[in-house]
């Protein structure tokens, strides 16, 4: 069974390419990836692969894919191969799993032996695993929808805790507004993801982004916070 990719048509406002830290996962566990989607839902899978940011490709899941019939991905007419670094999220109309990053505390699980990532989808969340994370630039998160589409922000922080923000269409389109949860300003560090998609149905989606890797969002160092706007 084969998945054929589109490449992302929708990004956070340009900003200059970043280079991926020295600090993003370094080791030799790079191979195929095969996906299970117990979810019971159609499910649309997003990968960001490290060596092409900003770029992002993305496959439609049927529900119990991969359940009777082992399902590994193509990109491009190749066999996807997952590299640490790689960012990865999935998501339906207003259900999302993810992002992670490879190599970190992810739901992915690594065969050494078959060189194969299994990445398996159920409808609960993944616990989340603590990990250690050596934070530079820590401060809001400022996002803004200047779509026409009603669109939720997921913040998913280091330990994998994953909090989320509904936006409607063009709210605070210029400047962007601070998320606030439990009445503070939500705080974002490097390395946390960010992915943005559209609760109207469509599909359509900005990032996964690593704050501090990819080329959005912005840090801005004067008023010490992190600032995006999403637009069509």
């Amino acid at each position: 069974m084969k998945l054929w990719p589109w490449v992302l048509l929708f990004t956070l406002e340009p900003l200059p390419v970043l280079s991926a830290p020295e600090t993003l996962p370094v080791t030799e566990a790079r191979g195929q990836l095969k996906i299970i989607n117990r979810t019971g839902l159609a499910v649309r899978l997003v990968i960001a692969p490290q060596n092409l940011l900003p770029r992002s490709f993305h496959w439609d899941l049927i529900p119990q894919a991969g359940n009777r019939r082992e399902l590994r991905l193509e990109l491009e007419g190749r066999s996807l191969v997952l590299t640490p670094g790689d960012v990865l999220a999935a998501f339906t109309g207003t259900d999302h799993w993810g992002p992670w990053v490879v190599g970190r505390a992810t739901p992915l699980v690594w065969n050494e032996r078959k060189r194969l990532w299994t990445l398996t989808l159920t409808p609960g969340p993944h616990p989340p695993r603590s990990i250690t994370q050596e934070v530079n630039r820590l401060g809001p998160l400022r996002v803004g929808n200047a779509t026409p589409l009603p669109v939720r922000v997921v913040l998913t922080k280091t330990d994998g805790k994953p909090q989320a923000w509904d936006l409607a269409p063009r709210q605070a389109s210029n400047e962007g507004q601070e998320l606030i949860t439990a009445n503070t300003p939500a705080q974002a560090a490097e390395g946390d993801l960010l992915l943005i998609f559209a609760t109207d149905g469509s599909r359509r989606y900005w990032g996964p982004n690593v704050l501090g890797f990819t080329p959005a969002p912005f840090w801005d160092s004067r008023r010490r916070l992190w600032t995006t706007v999403v637009r069509p």
